[in-house]
């Protein structure tokens, strides 16, 4: 850390324990960021599974300990078919001298929601299964275990309208049986193969590379059944941010209860339909927030 971003806030590590010593000495390092009250949050998409588990990580381009827990978010997808990634980017580490691209005050407040409810402390690189198993995200063999162990999900019923690239993405979900009635719905446009050339703050010099960035993020609440008992449907839009490469693109839906944070379904959803195209000829034959005092833990 260069001595300007010590004199704004105090820095200091701490190695968390693993199950062994030689666990804890690989990457079990993590930037953290109390909040100012002491109140106690790339790879082959699943499309084939019945049933998935979402993986959250709050990470940064401007903390040091992030990077390794990228790469293990990456990866997560090959080794368990059925994750689904999210990447939300936080802004607090931006005051050290490298504005991440693409970090946002809104997924530093979902990180700070799940702070309060799981009793973790705000920190980076954190990771979060289902919305209630959390540890440091750079620690791989806890995140396998936990993507491996964790419950199945609820499945979701979800449509998208025909589009063209970068027009908005207009989906429709259908609400589960026993879904609470005040569960929220999420949809996140996240996007692969991004990559960053860092120039200042505690990654520069370092080429970052990222997969399952979150784009763009809306969310919403399901109708209530009408009196010829309808299903109960939530209608979601989600805008593409110019640049974003729809080849490398997903989205993701998923259910939320809005008490306990956990997640109750989940499904991945192609960008496509497309716009129709004109029929071809059969062929002939037979015939897819601002920080106060950062500290490192």
């Amino acid at each position: 850390m260069s001595g300007a971003a010590r004199r704004k806030g105090v820095m200091h590590f701490v190695i968390h324990a693993a199950v062994t010593v030689l666990a804890a000495a690989a990457a079990m390092v993590a930037c953290h960021q109390p909040v100012s009250s002491p109140t106690k949050s790339g790879g082959k998409r699943a499309d084939a599974s019945p049933a998935y588990t979402v993986v959250e990580l709050f990470t940064s381009e401007g903390c040091s300990s992030c990077p390794p827990a990228d790469t293990v978010l990456a990866g997560l997808p090959e080794a368990h078919d059925h994750a689904l990634i999210l990447a939300f980017h936080v802004d607090y580490w931006d005051y050290i001298g490298w504005k991440d691209p693409y970090a946002s005050a809104e997924f530093t407040r979902r990180q700070r929601a799940y702070a309060a409810k799981l009793d973790s402390g705000t920190y980076t690189p954190q990771m979060i299964v289902n919305g209630h198993e959390q540890f440091i995200g750079s620690d791989k063999s806890a995140a396998a275990k936990a993507v491996r162990q964790a419950a199945p999900l609820g499945t979701l019923a979800v449509t998208a309208q025909a589009r063209k690239d970068g027009e908005p993405i207009r989906l429709s979900v259908t609400a589960p049986q026993g879904t609470p009635a005040d569960a929220k719905v999420y949809a996140a446009l996240t996007e692969d193969h991004l990559s960053s050339e860092v120039k200042r703050g505690e990654n520069s010099g370092r080429t970052l590379k990222h997969d399952g960035v979150v784009r763009a993020f809306v969310d919403g609440t399901f109708s209530k059944p009408d009196a010829a008992g309808a299903a109960s449907v939530c209608t979601l839009t989600l805008t593409p941010p110019v640049g974003v490469k729809e080849s490398n693109a997903h989205i993701v839906i998923f259910v939320q209860d809005a008490s306990t944070l956990r997640v109750l379904s989940a499904a991945p959803v192609s960008l496509r339909p497309l716009e129709p195209r004109p029929s071809l000829p059969p062929a002939a034959g037979p015939s897819a927030t601002t920080p106060t005092a950062p500290t490192r833990r």
